[in-house]
């Protein structure tokens, strides 16, 4: 057999070898959820509080830690990534048949600005946030001005109701991420709910516009997502459940340990599969704070 009819049959029979692994994996899934279905009760009506419980009890009546993939010496990388797809597809089949209505509302703050504040802006002067403020006055109905002395009294603006928004610098291109600002929006149970980026002096300063809440989504438009989760969880295993749901990993950022002993993790795709990575997040009781919900024409 000459060279090139050797790498075109080495070739086939690689192509062959995954798709065979693809077919075997769906398989598994469709097995998976069939035991699910047929272990767990049928005339339960769960709250959404209750659903680790549920999903733990799914876990063991399914006996998933008896599958060599789930632990062993022989495991593996490529086993512990079938691991996580199971309990990802487990969470997922108990989110559809137990909260089917289970939204990303459910996980996000919502609030109504008081009366008054409404598309009022809070910031603390200066060039590069005076073109940050021009470029979400312009996507806010009838936007308006409240200076504040520092940072920390422009989120106080919005926490004690006297604006409905607030804008702080998280990150730029001299200094990267600017993790006190998040700190300082997590004390005042702020959540992003915009962004922009701003060059100045040959810095790009990346503006959050932060809220008391997320407003209304339009739907349908794929959304980016930040979440702090613990330093101890491992996340290439939530990495790994994200890519199941179909939600795109965009970003990894650890915060120094001076503020807190998180990773920031940013995530990309539709409301729904967002929703469906935090309900898993939530199944397997990894506590995780929601630090913004952006919406991006262009993604």
């Amino acid at each position: 057999m000459d060279k090139d009819r050797s790498t075109s049959v080495c070739r086939e029979n690689l192509c062959g070898t995954e798709k065979e692994i693809f077919e075997g994996l769906e398989k598994r899934t469709a097995h998976l959820i069939e035991l699910a279905r047929s272990v767990l009760p049928s005339d339960i009506k769960p709250e959404l509080n209750d659903a680790p419980a549920l999903f733990e009890r799914a876990a063991e009546e399914t006996e998933l830690s008896r599958l060599p993939s789930h632990g062993g010496e022989n495991a593996g990388f490529f086993g512990g990534a079938v691991a996580v797809s199971d309990r990802a597809c487990l969470a997922g089949y108990i989110k559809r048949r137990f909260f089917p209505s289970l939204s990303l509302d459910g996980f996000v703050k919502k609030s109504e600005p008081p009366k008054g504040a409404e598309g009022k802006i809070a910031y603390f002067k200066g060039p590069a946030a005076d073109t940050a403020f021009d470029i979400f006055a312009a996507r806010i109905n009838d936007p308006s001005i409240l200076y504040g002395h520092d940072f920390a009294s422009v989120c106080e603006s919005v926490y004690y109701g006297k604006a409905q928004f607030c804008i702080l610098p998280v990150s730029s291109s001299n200094d990267g991420l600017l993790p006190g600002f998040y700190a300082t929006a997590e004390k005042y149970e702020l959540t992003g709910v915009d962004e922009c980026s701003v060059t100045y002096a040959d810095n790009e300063t990346r503006f959050v516009l932060f809220s008391g809440g997320v407003p209304e989504r339009k739907g349908g438009r794929r959304i980016k997502t930040e979440i702090l989760v613990p330093h101890d969880k491992s996340i290439k295993e939530i990495v790994c459940a994200a890519a199941v749901y179909g939600a795109d990993c965009t970003g990894v950022d650890r915060l120094p340990a001076e503020f807190g002993t998180s990773d920031m993790l940013t995530f990309s795709g539709s409301p729904e599969r967002i929703c469906d990575l935090l309900f898993f997040l939530y199944c397997e009781q990894i506590n995780f704070d929601i630090t913004g919900v952006f919406e991006n024409e262009d993604m």
